[in-house]
């Protein structure tokens, strides 16, 4: 298994951006920081999904409410 914690994507980030990657590692694990980005994406994707359902709720969009 010689692979880093992280896998391809800590690989693609270390040769990319060394930089970043010791910025990530000091502010936890590279997994952790992803972790967390996936979270906010999931986040966002949540409440644009509520905003959706509400505005669709509101909005009439059968042709009946229409006329």
């Amino acid at each position: 298994m010689g692979k880093p914690r992280g896998g391809w994507f800590s690989e693609w980030r270390a040769a990319v951006s060394p930089l970043s990657i010791r910025r990530i590692d000091r502010l936890g694990s590279v997994d952790g920081a992803r972790a967390s980005h996936v979270d906010t994406a999931f986040a966002r994707l949540r409440t644009s999904r509520t905003n959706w359902m509400n505005w669709t709720s509101t909005t009439p969009t059968s042709p009946a409410a229409v006329h």
